[in-house]
């Protein structure tokens, strides 16, 4: 459906970069949940890089129709 479900606990920020480095989302996170609509960005692979106070966890996303 389009739609990225994100877990994890204390996020702070969540950004989105395209297969060419290019950041295509950037938001503060609040709480523990957030979802990314993906249906707005092209076909292809992107990173998500979830910052919490503790770290850095990246994910790769694959965008198909």
């Amino acid at each position: 459906n389009g739609i990225v479900n994100v877990e994890a606990l204390s996020m702070r920020r969540l950004i989105v970069i395209n297969a060419i480095g290019q950041t295509v989302y950037d938001r503060e996170a609040q709480g523990e949940k957030a979802q990314i609509e993906m249906n707005s960005f092209g076909v292809g692979t992107y990173l998500i890089r979830i910052i919490t106070e503790n770290g850095l966890t990246i994910k790769r996303v694959n965008v198909i129709r």
